[in-house]
């Protein structure tokens, strides 16, 4: 009996945590911060998505230069031309969603 009891508990709890993964919503860039030791954030204006009640993404911090500056780059450029983005979103959680692919519009 406690075997199923803790089983449930624990499937509760470990599907709770995770976070599936989806395309946002298509938004407009408000602001793009770069730091040596987090990485990229970009702010938007609207939020992502419904699943992910967020302004913010980020990429974290890599060790791969060129990806990082290829980053910067893309959403520097979507920024000035006001070209919509989206963000696939990996994980979201305490008001920031980390992503590793986006597609300009």
């Amino acid at each position: 009996m406690f075997k199923k009891v803790f089983s449930i508990v624990l499937i509760m709890f470990s599907s709770s945590a995770s976070y599936a993964g989806e395309w946002s919503d298509w938004v407009t860039i408000r602001q793009v911060n770069l730091h040596y030791s987090w990485g990229v954030k970009v702010e938007t204006l609207e939020n992502i998505s419904l699943n992910c009640n967020t302004k913010a993404v980020e990429w974290y911090s890599s060790s791969d230069e060129v990806f990082m500056n290829r980053v910067l780059s893309s959403m520097l450029a979507a920024k000035f031309a006001q070209a919509k983005v989206r963000f696939w979103i990996s994980n979201c959680d305490n008001g920031l969603a980390q992503v590793s692919q986006t597609q300009i519009q």
